[in-house]
């Protein structure tokens, strides 16, 4: 682990940094679940930086379930991050992408509730085409962001105000992509994974064109709240 293996992108801060650095640490060193990580004070040799700096990124690993904390013996790999994530993803990037999620999480189920209540037969059509262009990706061993994005871009702008489209497309632009990358993962994974995707993206556009606004918001949640376990290789 040297910082010399990372290339931060301009205004990166130095903790995501190091969060990158410590997931490259993880698979390169090949750690099992249980394994244990070197001490703060050690990994701060290893990335020269502060004790502090690498206790945040040590945190945010703990927070997003890939390490755990025993008071007095030190972090220990809970799970391991998935090594496509690691091969399509720049490891330093892989924090705000999660954060991003956050973001997403809040603002998407509303976007869909509006839609259910405010979109337009034009829009169901926009909306439809976008989730059979991604079954017909998914079937041919392709990615699939593109029309993902189209589809959420499409919900977004479906509920008649535009500051759901406008925040979505600066989310995307900020974070380089936050759907295209994490797709290019679920083409090389198992064809059960992209059908979840799929069944997800179906039960909003079916709850939107219900006018279920309720059904709708729900739908969305789920499915942005499994988008973010995938991205970690968990269950969903």
């Amino acid at each position: 682990m040297s910082e010399a293996a990372i290339h931060p992108v301009p205004g990166e801060r130095l903790a995501d940094r190091v969060y990158g650095q410590l997931l490259e640490y993880i698979v390169e060193q090949n750690l099992e679940q249980g394994d244990r990580l070197p001490s703060e004070h050690e990994l701060s040799r290893l990335t020269a930086v502060s004790r502090p700096i690498v206790r945040e990124a040590l945190t945010r690993l703990q927070a997003d379930g890939l390490i755990e904390s025993r008071r007095g013996a030190g972090s220990f790999l809970r799970q391991r991050p998935g090594e496509r994530q690691i091969q399509h993803l720049r490891p330093a990037q892989a924090r705000q992408r999660l954060d991003a999620f956050a973001v997403r999480i809040a603002l998407e189920p509303a976007a869909a509730a509006l839609a259910a209540r405010n979109r337009s037969p034009a829009d169901l059509e926009t909306m439809k085409a976008a989730l059979e262009a991604l079954r017909v990706a998914h079937a041919a061993g392709e990615p699939g962001g593109d029309h993902d994005l189209r589809l959420h871009r499409a919900i977004a702008e479906a509920g008649g105000n535009p500051m759901f489209l406008v925040a979505l497309d600066a989310l995307d632009a900020q974070v380089e992509g936050i759907i295209v990358p994490s797709l290019a993962l679920v083409a090389e994974g198992p064809l059960e994974r992209a059908r979840r995707i799929e069944l997800e993206h179906a039960a909003v556009v079916e709850g939107i064109e219900r006018g279920d606004a309720e059904t709708a918001e729900a739908a969305m949640r789920l499915h942005l709240v499994r988008a973010r376990s995938r991205a970690l290789s968990l269950r969903w």
